[in-house]
This record gives C-alpha cells, structure tokens and sequence, in this order.
C-alpha cells in the first residue's frame, strides 16, 4: 500500500494519491480524496505560515526605527501642550536608541523597537475633510498593544547573528546532539518545553551562534549577581522613562486586594499610562480591618506619592468599602474619577442571575451530577468512553465559571446521554443506587436541557463582553458603553419574548446603572466615535 516509510501521513498521501513516493489507493472514494487532499495542503500552509511568522520575528532586529515627528499633529494648533507631548515622545526615542546599542555581548536587538514602543507604524500624514478635534484624533491612527521588546530590545535576535540552516551546515546527527543536548537542560530542570518559544531563548542561541567557540557560559554566581543587577538598573531606567509622561498623558492607578492560599490578605497598587503598566508597591493588610476608612487611607497615601496632578482615574473593585472610598477619594480630589472594574461588574452581572430559581436549580443540577461522576472511578472511566474528554470543572473562583460548566455539559449531551443508557451503565452496581437513579433521572431530562440552553443563549453575549474588558491587549473603556448596550439587544434577540428576557434585562441594567454610570465611560465612548468618524 505504502512505497516507502509509513505513519499517519503517508497513509494520507496514499489517499490522497498524486504523491511519487506513495502508491495511489485504487479504492478510495473521490469524496475521501478530496478530504485528503485538503488536509495536506492545509498542514502546508499552516506550516509555510508559521515559518514566515519566524522569519517575521527574526527580521525585526533589521528594520530601522520608523519615526514621523509629523504624526498626529494634523490641523492641532501649535500650543505648548502639544509641542511638550512631541518633545517627550523624542526624548523616549533617544532614550530607546541608547537601549538598542548597549551591549555587553555585541550590541542585538529590535531596530523596530522604538517605533513599537511609540504604538507607530509606518505612517503617512492622514489628510481629511474634518476639522479641530476630529482630524487631530483620525490622523493619529489606532495603537498596538505593548510586548516584550518596547521594554527590552535584546528580547529578539539579531539579524546579524543569522546563521545558515542547522540542517545544511551540520550533519543529522550533529542537530540531533544539540537537540538532546538542549533537551536534557529543559527535561533535569523542570523546564517547560514551551518556554522554547520565548523570545529570549531565541533570541540566547542567537547569540550564542554569533560568538563562536571558546565562549565560557556565565556561572551561576554571574547570573544570580551581576547580570540580574544590571537587569533590575535597565528596568528601573525605564521606569523613569515612563514617569517623565505622567503629566503628559496622565495615570491610572489601580488598587487591586488579593488573599493567598494562607489567608495572607494582599493590596497591590499598580499604574497604567500610555499603554505600560508599572507596579507600585504592596501591602500587607492582613492585621488590618478592610473598611472604606482605612481603604481611602491608603488610596490617599498612595495618591500623594505619585502626585493628585497626575492622577486621571482610581480603579478597583465593586466592593461597597472600596466604593465608598472611592466616593471620598473623589471628594477630597476634584481632579480624578474613582472608577469601579468593568469586568467586576459583569462578574456580578452574572452572580444575580445565577441567583434566579430556575438557574439556580439547573446549576445545581448540573454539579451534583459532575460530583458522582468524578467521585467514582468506573464511572469516569465510563464517561470518558462515551465523550471522549473531559467535562470543563472550573473553580469556584468567579461566578462566571457556573456558566462554563453549564456549557460544557451542553457540548457533552450526546455522549452523556449515550452513556446513561448503555448496557455497560445498565449492568453495573451504580445504576441501582439512589444517586445513580438521580443522576440518570437528571441526564434524561428533556426540561434540564432545555433550561441549558436558554441560560447559555441569554448569558453568552454577557459572557463576551467579560471576555473583551477583560483581556489586557487593547483597551475597552471607550468600548463598554456599547458593548453592553449590544449584548442587551443580542439577549432580546436571541429569546425573543419579554417573558423569557426581561428578567436579565433588568439585572444587567441594575448593575450597570448603580456602578458603572461614570462620566469618564461617556468621555471615552465619545472620543471613540471621533476617532471612527
């Protein structure tokens, strides 16, 4: 059947046919074939792609910094705010181009650092027929999100370092002693294998190729020492590059409370300005009693040590002693808005509606019956016959993980149902217990599927628009106006009937309208449709 070696994709070429190397089977059919074909010219282009995205990577170090001192001025009155916000933006382009010719191994790194830093592209002066504001916002264009190499340009090889495939300067077995070689680091030291896909493992090896032989490797005494000391002063250097665009751009700070594993209670202080979060510091409160008092207490302190002039916005959680810190705060400093957490509130969203009855029960339900299953061995062993996988047990960590139990119970239906009405099922001691009864009861319930379904098609636009403020790559605060706004109109969509809709209606509306009604939400939002329009 086969020409020559074997394995899964082989046998696919041999149905696929039109391989020389394999034989073409004669029985296949044309549907099978084509189903085939598709499959391995799939594998190749994905392949192709991901060798592109490494050529990418690696052609970053050459490109010169792409700098238009024109950008975003568009028709802005030459003022002195905008020429100090201009003065500022070259000053941290100096201050990267020192960064990318440091060197203590020979100078590597992204030449396209600094213009990723600066959130610009190759740009042209953006001519348009609107005026003031508008034009000055439109000719700006949209920012990326920050990554690994606007803090550190030694984070991707150089393209100097480049060096001839492995497979064609060295023989098979020279690459496959490297490879146990690199292997073995990774395997003794607990090291994750995808930790090769860092940038500074690339970007190590690389300069590894690019010294030669006779290179002794820093010792453990180095690393632990000198090299982390001068890691800490580049960081701290650019912490200061940060701060001097406090009074530019202005600062978030975010109070943030988190309680470990021995009920060591955390609140962690970070600031957030133009597209870079930096951590302020911690403390701990575990002694200490987490009233609104002493939650503005230490809002205030920190406050005063950056600076009330700086300040847009506090942000932290929906908490009624941080709420009504955040009332005082806002009192004591005209200047700043305290703003409750988006994704907070949507996780609260969530938390009232699995307070109502009928999701309540349905949840109940539906962790009562993954409690039997995993409680008893045969029985997971049968579950994972039937559905081949497992089911999605989140923690109890957010109330939007109740939700996800639910939809993975809803994706495992058939296989569960199958289950609970086999044979195997029928002829062990399990189906004869009063659990076991329940549980079967529950899984043949034509009504339990049905609610399922009706909780996910009401709370999966909710559950998107968590997922959006939530992530850490784009900004959402000119966004969530809209966002719930649209997922209110998807949820009357999708259930039709104010019966079946109403009641998430209200309780998204309740919400939004006690903690997240804030003026800054409105300014973002408008400022938003200038930039789209």
């Amino acid at each position: 059947m086969i020409g020559r070696g074997g394995g899964v994709t082989r046998l696919k070429q041999h149905l696929a046919g039109g391989y020389p190397d394999v034989s073409n089977c004669p029985k296949v059919s044309q549907e099978v074939r084509r189903a085939m074909k598709e499959e391995l010219d799939g594998k190749k282009a994905l392949k192709y792609k991901q060798q592109r995205e490494r050529e990418l990577v690696d052609s970053r170090s050459s490109k010169e910094p792409i700098y238009d001192e024109m950008e975003g001025r568009g028709e802005v009155p030459n003022d002195e705010d905008f020429l100090a916000a201009l003065n500022a933006s070259r000053t941290q382009y100096d201050y990267e181009q020192n960064m990318q010719h440091r060197s203590c191994s020979g100078a590597s790194g992204s030449g396209s650092t600094t213009a990723s830093t600066l959130g610009r592209s190759a740009s042209t002066r953006i001519t348009s027929t609107q005026g003031g504001i508008g034009r000055f916002f439109t000719s700006m264009g949209r920012r990326r999100a920050v990554d690994i190499a606007d803090i550190d340009p030694l984070a991707f090889p150089d393209q100097a370092s480049k060096q001839t495939r492995i497979d064609d300067a060295y023989s098979k077995e020279k690459k496959k002693s490297i490879g146990k070689s690199i292997a073995k680091f990774f395997h003794f030291n607990h090291i994750p294998p995808n930790a090769a896909n860092n940038t500074y493992y690339r970007s190590m090896v690389s300069n590894i190729q690019k010294s030669g032989p006779g290179i002794q490797p820093p010792t453990a005494y180095e690393i632990a020492g000198p090299y982390l000391d001068e890691q800490v002063e580049e960081i701290k250097t650019w912490i200061l590059s940060c701060k001097k665009q406090w009074s530019l751009y202005g600062v978030t700070l975010m109070c943030d409370g988190w309680t470990g594993p021995t009920r060591m209670s955390i609140i962690n202080f970070l600031l957030y300005c133009n597209r870079k979060v930096i951590f302020h510091k911690s403390i701990d409160a575990t002694t200490d009693y987490h009233d609104a008092p002493y939650i503005f207490r230490l809002m205030d302190s920190v406050v005063h040590e950056i600076g009330a002039e700086h300040i847009v916005q506090v942000i932290t959680d929906n908490g009624a002693n941080f709420k009504r810190a955040g009332e005082i705060l806002e009192q004591r400093y005209q200047t700043l808005f305290w703003t409750p957490c988006a994704a907070h509130c949507i996780d609260l969203m969530m938390a009232d509606i699995g307070k109502l009855d009928i999701v309540k029960k349905v949840v109940k339900k539906g962790q009562s019956l993954t409690k039997f299953i995993y409680n008893h061995h045969w029985v997971h062993g049968l579950m994972r016959k039937f559905i081949n996988g497992e089911i999605l047990r989140p923690g109890a960590t957010r109330f939007a993980t109740h939700f996800l139990l639910l939809k993975s119970l809803n994706q495992k239906k058939v296989g569960l149902k199958a289950m609970f009405s086999s044979e195997d099922w029928e002829a062990s001691r399990y189906s004869n217990t009063t659990e076991g009864k329940e549980v079967q009861k529950i899984i043949m319930s034509v009504r339990f599927w049905d609610y399922i379904a009706d909780i996910l098609i009401a709370v999966e636009p909710l559950y998107v628009v968590l997922r959006k403020v939530d992530m850490d790559k784009k900004p959402q605060m000119g966004n969530v106006y809209c966002l719930i706004h649209e997922a209110k109109e998807e949820i009357k969509r999708r259930l039709q009937l104010p019966t079946k809709y109403q009641h998430y209606i209200d309780i998204i509306t309740k919400r939004w309208d006690d903690q997240m009604g804030k003026p800054i939400h409105l300014a973002g939002t408008y400022f938003l449709m200038i930039t789209n329009f």
